[in-house]
């Protein structure tokens, strides 16, 4: 069975199936933040889409030992409702819309907070879950670590990012799994290379689940590679017994 249901279906599944009620699971959380940013000189481009114009990557073992991801959004119309609903007059709005930027930062597993997912009760047609955010406090330290940075490399650049930073709470992130890591350390919240969890020899873990832990950076196409190497493995392990 190859088992690519999303990270809580994944973690629910496995646990129904082997009796993991009232056992709280462990699941880690990529947290992300955000930050404005203003430019003296207004931007000449009139852009219509929402998606993030630029990625950097931050690797600085002052800020944190593991990979930042940053995604830098200009002039767009959502910006441009905010702004304008925001400023007391039309043409602070104008000035503004075309001076903003936001940077969204996202952190590794390590620096985020993490969730606890327990099966609270469990019955032939409906099951109880509860999941609790467990915070790291040490995310916002690193956050505005990594602002700070940006800050000073942007000044000489006319840019100013100003000093408010909104840290989103672990749970709201687009970035989750290791309920069953491979190779883990736990006797049962594991999965080996595989992604078969302990006592289950003939299930596949697909998707995040299985993840050891979570980058800063997009993970789909890691998902997806991860899960082809599974799939390629599985196949050729039966071909030769």
């Amino acid at each position: 069975v190859y088992l690519a249901a999303g990270q809580f279906a994944t973690t629910r599944l496995i646990a129904r199936s082997l009796g993991l009620q009232k056992k709280p699971i462990r699941i880690l959380d990529s947290q992300y933040f955000f930050f404005p940013l203003f430019s003296y000189k207004r931007s000449r481009a009139d852009i219509r889409f929402t998606l993030a114009e630029a990625f950097l990557g931050v690797l600085n073992e002052k800020l944190s030992s593991e990979y930042v991801h940053l995604q830098a959004y200009g002039k767009n119309a959502i910006f441009e409702q905010l702004l304008s609903q925001l400023a007391p007059t039309r043409g602070l709005a104008e000035q503004l819309i075309d001076r903003f930027f936001l940077l969204q930062g996202f952190l590794h597993s390590r620096d985020s907070g993490h969730l606890e997912f327990t099966l609270s009760k469990s019955t032939k047609i409906r099951d109880e879950i509860t999941i609790k955010g467990v915070p790291n406090e040490g995310s916002l330290r690193t956050a505005r670590r990594v602002q700070g940075m940006i800050r000073q490399l942007l000044l000489g650049f006319g840019i100013v990012p100003p000093f408010s930073l909104e840290m989103v709470p672990n749970g709201r992130s687009y970035h989750t799994g290791g309920s069953f890591p491979m190779s883990g350390d736990d006797s049962v919240f594991f999965s080996d290379t595989l992604g078969r969890p302990a006592g289950l020899n003939r299930v596949h873990i697909m998707d995040a689940a299985s993840f050891p832990s979570i980058p800063g950076s997009p993970i789909l196409y890691t998902i997806m590679a991860n899960a082809d190497r599974i799939v390629t493995s599985a196949i050729d392990q039966i071909r030769s017994t």
